[in-house]
């Protein structure tokens, strides 16, 4: 189990609160997973800033690193996401397997298990030995020629097998996609801005709310999302459905050694040592 959180900020938000709000979010989160957390700030054309460290939260908040990215929030911020993690595959002590995770035009976080993420790293590649890195080698691929809307997000989520709430940014444009299947994601429009959490209680907690709030909206199951400022500023967010069509099956007999990447091949070898398979 990991967590997320993040905020889409109005241009009307507060920073210097809006700072102090995602911090106390992204500490409560830690109740979800103690092994690293990480945030990135998104501040539109492609500039995004990125700290994470295989500490818990509540550590991690105190750090130069964290401090200085707080920094980086300004009133042409887009979005933050953060992220905390409870490790199951790929060790916290090689960063590259915290979140959030940066592939080329995408960065984002994810909450889940993929358990198909050898037969997306055939088909796609990856950048790191933790499962979630698949979730974004594929948005990469998939959608290097040109940005993509709601409906081609949706159908590259419904390739992954395995639970996911997933929050990711296409550095190309202004949006937050964000995505979910079994796992849970709340949201919640409060002081010019739009938050969510993986849990209605932090909200709660960190906005002074009553239990059970009709403030926090639940995400359907099975469903993308597209935020934007303007959601910030009280437009309804729309749900779009996601149709699981999971990637694999793929033999790895399909595949010559020649033509899976050594840095492939390792993750592939390395992942089945531990499940109780082999490379042929």
């Amino acid at each position: 189990m990991c967590g997320i959180t993040g905020v889409i900020i109005g241009k009307d938000a507060n920073i210097k609160k809006v700072r102090r709000r995602f911090t106390a979010l992204l500490k409560l989160t830690e109740s979800r997973g103690i092994d690293a957390a990480g945030a990135y700030v998104y501040n539109g054309n492609g500039e995004v800033f990125m700290a994470k460290n295989p500490v818990r939260a509540s550590t991690f908040v105190q750090s130069r690193r964290y401090m200085g990215l707080m920094q980086t929030i300004t009133k042409d911020t887009l979005h933050v996401v953060g992220h905390t993690r409870a490790a199951t595959q790929g060790t916290p002590k090689d960063n590259t397997n915290n979140h959030p995770i940066l592939d080329g035009n995408w960065i984002g976080v994810h909450n889940g298990v993929i358990y198909n993420d050898i037969s997306l790293a055939l088909a796609y590649g990856t950048s790191a030995e933790v499962d979630s890195a698949v979730i974004f080698s594929m948005l990469n691929a998939e959608t290097e020629d040109r940005p993509v809307g709601r409906k081609r997000f949706a159908t590259l989520m419904g390739e992954l097998d395995g639970s996911f709430a997933v929050a990711a940014t296409d550095l190309r444009s202004d949006k937050l996609f964000l995505a979910r299947n079994r796992n849970p994601i709340v949201l919640m429009v409060k002081e010019g801005c739009l938050w969510f959490n993986s849990e209605a209680r932090h909200l709660e907690t960190v906005f002074g709310l009553e239990t059970n709030s009709p403030l926090v909206e639940k995400m359907r199951p099975n469903s993308v999302m597209l935020a934007t400022a303007t959601n910030a500023e009280g437009t309804p967010l729309r749900h779009y459905p996601i149709r699981h069509e999971p990637a694999g099956g793929e033999a790895l007999s399909q595949f010559t050694l020649e033509e899976i990447s050594p840095s492939v091949y390792d993750y592939i070898e390395q992942i089945r040592r531990k499940r109780g398979h082999y490379l042929a």
